[in-house]
């Protein structure tokens, strides 16, 4: 008995000491410092290596980023040997026992370990994943479920992650957004471009309900391994619409007060997670016939915002389960994308309110999750709401990230490319509409349908852009292309044949805002300025 208790001891003891090989891959790098190398690339690339991505129109991405020295010396301070590393692939390559393996393990940096040896019965061989908890941590934390659900991380991957763009938010209220830390990132890049109350018409909107900051926080919140929302690059506009305290026509004209300023500082995406069909007395409320996307003054507001370029995105409503069970105003205009509720396994929530419109069009447009979305309140701390509320904003960030792609595309054309994208297009039905957005399926809609003959990229850069003399656009192959340019009423002012390699001369253009068109192709016109 003693004998067989020391040979335990023994083979306990090497178990535990024994050096085994592991791959560590890291969770993925944050946004801060993949900017900060991009923002100095000869901190980790020669000059001749900058130079050669320049010809090749190779953009700088994350695999270029080196391996942050504190997470190695995290590791290392396990007791690990690192004994190599790949940027690019972003592992690790240990010798490690058992003891720092599990140490390792614990590291919040660490994504997963993959042995490299060959198994044998001494050691385990159950796999199985890892925990929820631990799962979301390594990459979105928190938010994982919804953003995943449509597809977004694929453009987030791909370097689409809202960076250029404006997102107006109209909602009743941001208190907490001004001072809890859920928001400080945004804060602190300079993410809020303006805010106005336009019920109290003052400027102040980080009061009254904190609706608009849960809200927010779908799309803006950027905190890497616990919580990263849909469009986490873009900046914002916050503007109060919504009286919390009543229901009445006005809060109708402060929501067409704020789409009209928005279009006027040139906002790129709206979301409004708002509806209005029912109103306080003495005031008429809306019937179902009057959910026809032009007889609403909110409703028409909102074609018109579409007509002017900008991309609104609308909750559908919480009626559902109610008497009144359909969409509400604007959800039923025409040019807008009117979003729906699901769970996180896709089945559709039963407050999410009914389509169609009253002259028959598919409605909602899409869904995504609202059901127990993960979002951040007032206080800074998270919460877990339901509501078509929270799928429209995850959806408006997405809708960023996309526009940010393809800057030019027409607003019809982008609605219908998400259309398509969703998992129900072939047989809408008037709760899951066209079903659930996939945006990595409406990039490749768009890619295709906008960079079809002369583009190996559809990441078309003019630069420099304004313009002196050259006109130069990144991604174009052919070296000698059918092209216009027009004005911004659409004249034609030139039509020749180009190579935008070297550069088409515009020296002759008078100073002023033009559009670039490659002829015999699907791509939109690109914007340019002469100056």
């Amino acid at each position: 008995m003693k004998l067989l208790s020391t040979l335990f001891y023994i083979t306990l003891s090497f178990s535990s000491f024994a050096q085994n090989y592991y791959a560590v891959k890291l969770v993925e790098k944050t946004t801060a410092r993949i900017e900060y190398f991009k923002n100095n690339p000869l901190e980790m690339l020669t000059q001749r290596a900058i130079d050669r991505r320049q010809v090749l129109n190779i953009s700088f991405n994350a695999e270029d980023v080196p391996i942050d020295n504190a997470i190695i010396l995290m590791c290392e301070n396990t007791g690990a040997e690192i004994l190599s590393s790949s940027k690019w692939l972003n592992t690790l390559y240990v010798s490690a026992t058992e003891n720092q393996k599990a140490l390792l393990e614990e590291i919040e940096y660490v994504e997963n370990i993959r042995s490299l040896e060959v198994s044998s019965s001494s050691k385990k061989t159950k796999s199985s994943p890892p925990s929820l908890s631990k799962q979301k941590s390594s990459i979105y934390g928190e938010s994982e479920d919804f953003v995943t659900q449509i597809k977004i991380d694929f453009l987030h991957n791909i370097d689409f992650r809202g960076e250029g763009m404006q997102v107006a938010v109209f909602d009743a209220g941001f208190p907490g957004v001004s001072t809890t830390e859920p928001f400080k990132e945004l804060r602190d890049r300079d993410g809020i471009l303006g805010t106005y109350n336009f019920v109290e018409d003052i400027e102040d909107v980080y009061r009254d309900n904190q609706h608009g900051t849960m809200v927010l926080s779908t799309m803006a919140v950027n905190k890497p391994n616990t919580y990263i929302g849909t469009s986490y690059e873009a900046k914002y506009w916050l503007f109060t619409t919504e009286d919390d305290g009543s229901e009445t026509p006005k809060e109708e004209f402060n929501w067409i007060k704020a789409i009209e300023f928005a279009d006027s500082v040139g906002v790129d995406v709206v979301n409004c997670s708002l509806g209005y069909y029912d109103f306080d007395l003495p005031f008429k409320s809306y019937t179902y016939d009057d959910m026809d996307g032009k007889t609403t003054f909110i409703s028409r507001a909102a074609n018109i915002g579409g007509q002017k370029g900008i991309i609104v995105v609308i909750s559908a409503g919480n009626e559902g389960d109610k008497a009144w069970h359909y969409i509400g105003a604007p959800a039923d205009a025409e040019n807008v994308i009117s979003v729906g509720a699901v769970n996180s396994t896709g089945n559709i929530a039963g407050f999410s309110s009914f389509g169609p419109s009253a002259d028959g069009r598919i409605k909602p447009d899409v869904v995504a999750m609202g059901v127990s979305v993960p979002v951040y309140n007032k206080y800074g701390n998270l919460s877990y709401p339901n509501g078509t509320s929270f799928s429209s904003p995850i959806t408006a960030g997405s809708v960023a990230c996309l526009r940010q792609a393809f800057p030019s595309a027409a607003v019809d054309l982008f609605i219908s490319a998400v259309q398509q994208s969703a998992d129900n297009y072939d047989s809408p039905n008037e709760t899951y509409g066209y079903g659930i957005a996939n945006f990595e399926g409406a990039y490749n809609i768009l890619k295709d349908q906008l960079s079809l003959d002369y583009f190996y990229t559809d990441k078309l850069l003019i630069t420099p852009n304004p313009i002196s003399n050259l006109l130069k656009i990144r991604g174009v192959v052919n070296e000698n292309v059918p092209y216009s340019i027009l004005d911004t009423s659409g004249r034609l002012i030139k039509s020749a044949n180009g190579n935008f390699n070297y550069g088409v001369d515009v020296s002759n253009l008078v100073q002023g805002y033009y559009y670039v068109r490659i002829e015999g192709s699907k791509f939109i016109a690109l914007p340019f300025i002469k100056k």
